[in-house]
């Protein structure tokens, strides 16, 4: 019987040994075979392999996991558990050993391996207000400089383009300019300020006007430049609002609120709104989570066809409201004349115009106003006046009249605020402003008693306070 000895070819040897070696030399660092011949994963090191790809961690205080952006150059959320499921399934798959268990054993060991236990560091002690992220670099308020991305800075706002630091955003400041005239000015310190997460100034900004006059788009570009994930939409009477207690969390750890076409209806609670603009901490709460302190540097944005009217009494309070008009009506030759995809490719350049613009507002210690932008909001403030408001609300005018005493009005006028929860004015302030909405100061004689009287002005006597 005869056997078959034929030998391999060295050319058919150099193929085999070729082919073994390249299956180890793939096999991944985390299968193994064990004592009895079968090829197992060692779920520690694919765990092991899945963090080196990626830098995560997670905080004992911090709402949720991070991982860095090598692109961007900052530390973005993320849930740890999805992205390690999908990463240990692509390679579970690819080695062909995927098993459910596999993939929930190796999550729970990145998880456990990211948690850093003793660091008790919350996200307002790692912020650096004046830093910011680019994928270029990081931009530092202090020097005007670029620098390199660094891990180690911890930045947890990325803005993914490159900061444009030569150049002119001609088309942008001229679409703006357009827009508002020198307002623009004001609106790109204001932008700058987004960019930078403090609250040196303690401002709102409201762009007002009437429809169909570019507020909205505005709104639009100034998102596009901060990016989606870097602001909250939540509405200024949802500030106001004491029932709602979950609004403030939406700007926790925001760089900016932008929301379009604000209520004009009145708004009786403003010390939410005074906190978010003054630098003060404020209560956060998110649904099921224990309460804690937060100091906001997100902007408020907004944009009213009508201006609210807000519960304001004092400098301190009306200071904060920088009242922005858009006086252009926006028609098919505007749109001709401004090319807004143009715009949209100079926000790099644009971004660090503004932000140039906000560190000279920072260096003088205030941002700009405009003539138009102060004789609006002095009209709003008239507006405003709650010696107006209880005149029309309360009052009526009868010109056969000699009017209720001065002594009374004033009386109801404390009882009014008191109950609105407004600050009461002295009666030496009171006169003049009564007098402003065209009442006459008069010492009449009515009912054999001669007083001064506001001439016809007759307090409505259904007095819902009494």
């Amino acid at each position: 019987m005869e056997t078959n000895t034929t030998v391999p070819s060295s050319e058919a040897l150099g193929e085999l040994v070729s082919g073994f070696t390249t299956t180890i030399k793939e096999r991944p660092q985390w299968l193994y075979i064990d004592v009895n011949g079968k090829e197992k994963v060692n779920v520690p090191e694919l765990a092991k392999e899945i963090m080196q790809e990626a830098r995560m961690v997670v905080y004992p205080n911090f709402p949720y996991p991070l991982q860095y952006d090598e692109k961007g150059g900052y530390w973005k959320s993320f849930d740890i558990d999805k992205y390690t499921e999908k990463k240990a399934t692509e390679k579970l798959q690819q080695a062909g050993k995927w098993s459910n268990r596999t993939v929930k054993d190796t999550t729970y060991n990145v998880g456990i391996n990211c948690y850093q236990a003793d660091n008790h560091l919350t996200p307002a002690e790692v912020m650096k207000t004046d830093k910011v992220a680019f994928n270029n670099g990081v931009y530092d308020f202090t020097t005007g400089q670029l620098m390199p991305h660094d891990p180690e800075l911890m930045l947890l706002h990325g803005h993914d383009y490159n900061l444009a630091m030569q150049g002119e955003a001609v088309k942008t400041k001229q679409w703006l300019a357009d827009l508002m005239g020198e307002s623009i000015t004001y609106i790109m310190e204001m932008i700058g300020s987004c960019f930078y997460h403090g609250m040196p100034f303690q401002e709102l900004t409201i762009l007002s006007g009437d429809g169909s006059n570019g507020k909205s788009t505005l709104l639009n570009h100034i998102t596009s430049m901060l990016g989606m994930t870097n602001i909250s939409s939540v509405a200024l009477e949802q500030f106001a609002d004491k029932n709602n207690r979950f609004a403030t969390s939406q700007v926790y750890l925001k760089e900016a609120n932008i929301f379009a076409d604000i209520d004009s209806k009145y708004l009786d609670k403003v010390s939410v709104i005074k906190a978010l603009t003054g630098d003060d901490t404020i209560l956060i709460e998110f649904k099921n989570k224990n309460p804690f302190s937060y100091k906001s540097f997100a902007k408020l944005i907004f944009s009213a066809n009508e201006l609210p009217s807000l519960k304001v009494n004092t400098h301190g309070d009306t200071r904060r409201f920088k009242i922005v008009p858009l006086d252009t009506k926006i028609t098919k030759e505007f749109i001709s004349q401004h090319d807004l995809k143009a715009v949209e490719r100079e926000i790099p350049r644009f971004a660090y115009e503004c932000i140039e613009m906000f560190r000279k507002a920072l260096e003088r210690g205030y941002t700009s106003e405009s003539e138009r932008m102060a004789e609006v909001k002095e009209q709003w403030l008239e507006r405003n006046n709650p010696v107006e408001r209880f005149l029309k609300e309360e009052c009526s005018f009868d010109e056969k009249d000699a009017g209720h005493s001065a002594t009374y009005v004033y009386s109801r006028y404390r009882t009014y605020c008191i109950n609105e929860g407004i600050r009461v004015l002295s009666k030496q302030k009171f006169i003049p402003l009564v007098e402003k909405q065209g009442y006459s100061y008069v010492r009449t004689m009515k009912n054999g008693k001669r007083e001064w009287r506001f001439k016809g002005l007759v307090v409505e006597e259904n007095d819902p306070y009494s």
